[in-house]
């Protein structure tokens, strides 16, 4: 959600379907804007309110790199898309601090990473974490600065330390 309320999402292209869209609604008005980026799959999003920018998980056809694709807000212009991660994982999850640092989940191999945006590159990553099903595709900042996370088990990351631990495995 952006500061006037509008919401985003992510329509990922797929199974014949080779173009993928990002789409603004206004919650006031219901007035939907969407922008059409062909020969691209997308995966998760993020709002970066400092940016204006909506960032997206992108991969373009024949490309081995996951991209982080860059898209102002307002207009639906693309702003930058780098190559970020070479493989052929998806980032199923985005936490952006509300200041430099994007924390993000990659599915392949379950790594969990933060990207600086002003850096414009990973700057800290733990990999093979060993979770199961993509972390339930969820990240969230608790009230003790952690950062958490739900799978089969209940996890959080230190993010000061750069180390997880594991809660509770029961499921």
């Amino acid at each position: 959600r952006d500061p006037e309320g509008n919401v985003y999402f992510a329509a990922k292209g797929d199974y014949g379907c080779e173009d993928s869209g990002i789409c603004r609604i206004d919650i006031h008005t219901e007035q939907m804007h969407r922008w059409i980026f062909p020969d691209r799959m997308f995966g998760a999003l993020t709002y970066l309110p400092q940016l204006g920018q909506v960032l997206v998980a992108e991969r373009r056809k024949g490309d081995d790199w996951l991209r982080f694709f860059f898209v102002d807000a307002a207009s639906g212009q693309e702003v930058v898309s780098e190559p970020a991660i070479r493989d052929h994982g998806d980032i199923i999850v985005w936490l952006h601090d509300g200041g430099d640092w994007v924390y993000g989940l990659h599915d392949y191999r379950a790594t969990l990473f933060a990207y600086s945006l002003k850096a414009r590159r990973i700057v800290k990553e733990i990999k093979e974490l060993g979770f199961g099903h993509h972390c339930k595709e969820s990240l969230l900042f608790g009230p003790d600065d952690r950062i958490w996370g739900v799978t089969h088990w209940l996890w959080y990351f230190g993010s000061r330390y750069w180390s997880y631990y594991v809660i509770d495995r029961h499921r």
